[in-house]
């Protein structure tokens, strides 16, 4: 393991047994209370928690008198600064709420949750933010010994639960009036005040949710339902897998190959690369509390109808169960920071962008797939969020296009039918997500199998000279690498391949650089003998022949007309010491004289190395 994924494991080892440490303290507190409930002293121990009890002078304060044996704690319409730590106590410790990007949200199927423009899987769990109404009702439920989701709660916060659903109440009791302790709901200021705190004590922090285990940053598989304080996710379903078996690479590799021939026979992928990039698609839902950032997944075809969609929509329905619902991109960046908001402040774990018809990129999805947190305001607020990025990207497009920021973050899939008309074309499931469905725990077996597999791997053993895949390190060493052990390509060599495809004006750079090479050889210029070689090649006033276009491809932006040497070389400034082809355009300051510029070979000396080197584009 790695020294600093070890340090990682022993910190939350030692937050892990702080928390018991802490628990079992609660739970001996809250037993000598339950003791001081049943003595004789009843009545002033629970004045003196409530705050309702003044020692000095020994005193009742309103609202205690007449209070009954058998009730632990009163919550009375006063002290409201108490009533809202024992929301948070109870609640918190109860994970019955939970916290994101200071937002109380709690855990709940989409098709219980009301809706905020987003489409979503019914059955997929998701965040929702807590009203006050949830929890005056989560807070009764406690009181009934009920958890969260209506069912028997554990007897460890059992305690948390007898002080707060009674107040005091004159009813008739035969003939007779008197006061007695009965059942009622937190009160509304107390719950308004304790949803709106920002930060709570006891209310855990939520990263992500899953219906599936987690791979955690050891290696090992969690599988445990529930809240998982390491990772800060919520399990809402192990899928049955709280055992997984270390298998040989042979037997892996031979379950994966029959699993491409049999449930994922449909999806036409253009190459054995693209079945791979699939494979660490397929792995990638189960690496989400491991890996911190993930890149985005373009599933990409020459014509409509090639299976896109469903090629995408598959991970979700062997992860969740049903298919991943599909949202159109909109092409302003205003409206993308809403919709990504909506599904980070939700939690999903999947989002699939469909069909996009523009080029792919811009400074939102950027951010979503390279970055650990994502900043914005609040929905309907001035209030800014900072949310976790707990999501798997996906996108569909045919013959996609990625603008040169964005072509670096993806892994592409392609898929070609072959076909002339797709319409016709005949498929070997044609239900297939319900097929996937129903297999669901056998495919969750195999793909957990080779996380956990490929982590007892010694290093010794593991894959070598794999192409490096820039801001994605961690999911490369445990995804790509797992898919390569396999036998597999390495589909991120390709993906590399891409961005330089993607990447005109590297392209253009290349070829600039190229033609100064020519003309000047190792020797150093200035712009202005670039422009005045330039028009030598025509009829002395204009930018003719191969030299100037291609020197106006790379710094003119088709300005020929009225491109001066000091513009020029302000251009060159802005692409200096980037490589292309091998080549880098160097940039030397010369006391006293026009700023000069050299194409080097990249690694190669030359004289710039022992002259200062201009640091800002003043006086190009």
């Amino acid at each position: 393991m790695d020294p600093l994924d070890q340090l990682e494991a022993a910190s939350l080892q030692k937050l892990q047994a702080e928390l018991d440490a802490q628990n079992d303290a609660i739970s001996a507190a809250a037993e000598a209370v339950l003791q001081r409930a049943r003595s004789p002293q009843h009545e002033q121990a629970v004045a003196e928690l409530l705050g309702a009890f003044d020692p000095e002078t020994g005193e009742r304060r309103k609202g205690i008198d007449g209070l009954r044996d058998g009730y632990d704690l009163v919550l009375t319409s006063g002290n409201l600064e108490r009533q809202v730590e024992w929301l948070d106590l109870s609640l918190g410790q109860g994970h019955y709420l939970f916290s994101r990007g200071a937002t109380l949200v709690r855990v709940v199927p989409a098709e219980q949750a009301r809706s905020d423009g987003v489409v979503r899987a019914a059955r997929s769990m998701i965040a929702v933010q807590a009203s006050v109404a949830t929890i005056r009702t989560l807070f009764g439920q406690q009181a009934q010994g009920l958890d969260a989701h209506g069912r028997s709660r554990p007897e460890r916060y059992a305690f948390l639960t007898t002080f707060a659903m009674y107040k005091l109440r004159t009813v008739r009791v035969g003939p007779n009036r008197e006061t007695a302790a009965v059942l009622t709901d937190a009160p509304k200021e107390a719950a308004a005040a304790f949803r709106e705190l920002g930060s709570w004590r006891h209310v855990r922090p939520l990263r992500g949710i899953s219906r599936w285990p987690l791979l955690a940053a050891d290696g090992t598989l969690n599988a445990k339902e529930g809240y998982d304080f390491p990772t800060r996710y919520y399990i809402a379903d192990a899928a049955g897998l709280e055992r997984v078996e270390v298998l040989p690479r042979e037997e892996l590799r031979r379950q994966v190959l029959a699993m491409r021939a049999d449930e994922l026979r449909d999806f036409a992928f253009s190459t054995d690369d693209d079945f791979a990039a699939y494979l660490a698609a397929l792995l990638t839902p189960m690496v989400l509390a491991a890996c911190p950032t993930r890149p985005a997944f373009i599933f990409d075809a020459p014509t409509v109808g090639s299976g896109k969609t469903l090629t995408a929509q598959a991970i979700g329905t062997i992860y969740n169960g049903e298919p991943i619902a599909a949202n159109p991109l909109s092409t302003d960046e205003e409206e993308r920071r809403k919709v990504v908001m909506s599904l980070l402040l939700a939690a999903d774990p999947f989002v699939l962008f469909d069909n996009v018809k523009s080029t792919i990129g811009g400074p939102t999805l950027a951010a979503l797939v390279t970055s650990e947190k994502f900043s914005d305001r609040k929905l309907g607020s001035n209030e800014t969020a900072s949310l976790d990025v707990s999501c798997m990207v996906l996108i569909t497009a045919n013959n996609a296009a990625t603008d040169i920021d964005f072509a670096r973050r993806a892994v592409r899939i392609r898929l070609d039918p072959q076909v002339e008309n797709t319409m016709t074309r005949r498929y070997a499931y044609p239900d297939l997500h319900r097929t996937l469905a129903e297999r669901r725990p056998k495919l969750l077996r195999l793909l957990a199998s080779i996380l956990v597999s490929y982590a007892a791997v010694p290093a010794a053993e593991r894959p070598k000279g794999v192409v490096p895949f820039a801001s994605y390190q961690r999911w490369a060493a445990v995804v790509r690498d797992a898919v390569v052990w396999l036998g597999f390509n390495d589909f991120v060599a390709r993906a590399a391949l891409d961005f330089e495809q993607a990447n005109p004006e590297l392209e253009a750079l290349a070829g600039a650089l190229t033609a100064l090479r020519e003309k000047f050889g190792g020797s150093s210029f200035t712009a202005a003998s670039v422009v005045a070689a330039a028009k030598a090649e025509g009829d002395g006033w204009r930018w003719e022949g191969k030299f100037g276009a291609a020197v106006l491809d790379a710094f003119g932006y088709g300005r020929e007309e009225s491109l001066t040497a000091v513009q020029l070389g302000r251009a060159m400034g802005r692409r200096r010491d980037q490589i292309a082809a091998g080549m880098v355009l160097r940039v030397l300051a010369k006391p006293g004289s026009s700023t000069t510029f050299r194409v080097a070979s990249v690694g190669a000396p030359t004289a710039a190395t022992d002259e200062e080197r201009e640091a800002s584009c003043e006086g190009f």
